[in-house]
């Protein structure tokens, strides 16, 4: 379950982890999806699943921008579902349709431009919730991996964005495994690696492969 779209087939997450240990991968979400969406998406491909074919384990890079969709999700028509294939087709072409109607910030802020911090009363939590205690019935292991985000103004990882010690904590008390790397995320920033795609923020060629590197190292530990 990986944020984010913009990269080719190639240079994906899943296609990396499949090249790099031959094992086959599916990729059941990317992009503007609340928890819940997430879930229902998880849901479905897993009862199509033979029993000879179930997914061994469950990789899930998570971002604070489903705080935002979790809370459009709520107040989206039953309908919406149908039109969001065009508003991704127009989101990606349309520098016009960009500039009034696509999503502009992954999370919201203060007057500083300071992302503010939500509390655990907010709806993703209890969707978070839902969705580890519906993975945990499947009794197949998942692990969460996050990096920092892009600073919609400077471009920068979003070091400032407290939503993610607050989600690492509430995540360890769910006992969910993690893989953090918010540190290699700045280490590779700051050596101009490709990290986000310009003027758009998900993950650009190197953030995706340090994320493939984490689950290959994590998916060869555990052999």
């Amino acid at each position: 379950m990986a944020m984010g779209y913009g990269l080719k087939s190639e240079n994906t997450v899943a296609h990396l982890v499949h090249l790099e240990n031959n094992v086959s991968v599916r990729t059941i979400a990317v992009d503007a999806l609340g928890t819940l969406a997430i879930k229902r998406l998880f849901e479905s491909s897993f009862s199509e699943c033979k029993d000879n074919n179930k997914p061994q384990k469950i990789y899930w890079i998570w971002n604070p921008s489903d705080f935002i969709d979790d809370t459009k999700e709520l107040n989206r028509p039953k309908f919406y579902s149908f039109i969001y294939p065009i508003h991704f087709f127009l989101a990606k072409r349309s520098y016009i349709y960009n500039l009034f109607f696509a999503t502009k910030n992954p999370n919201q802020y203060d007057t500083n431009f300071i992302p503010i911090v939500y509390d655990t009363n907010h709806p993703t939590y209890s969707n978070v919730k839902i969705m580890i205690e519906t993975v945990k019935k499947t009794e197949i292991p998942m692990v969460v991996l996050f990096a920092w985000g892009m600073h919609p103004t400077t471009g920068h990882p979003d070091t400032n964005d407290g939503n993610y010690e607050k989600m690492k904590s509430y995540l360890e008390s769910l006992a969910v495994s993690q893989i953090d790397l918010r540190r290699q995320t700045e280490e590779a920033f700051f050596l101009q690696k490709k990290i986000y795609i310009p003027n758009d923020g998900h993950p650009d060629v190197d953030l995706s492969k340090l994320f493939a590197n984490a689950i290959t190292k994590d998916l060869k530990q555990h052999e």
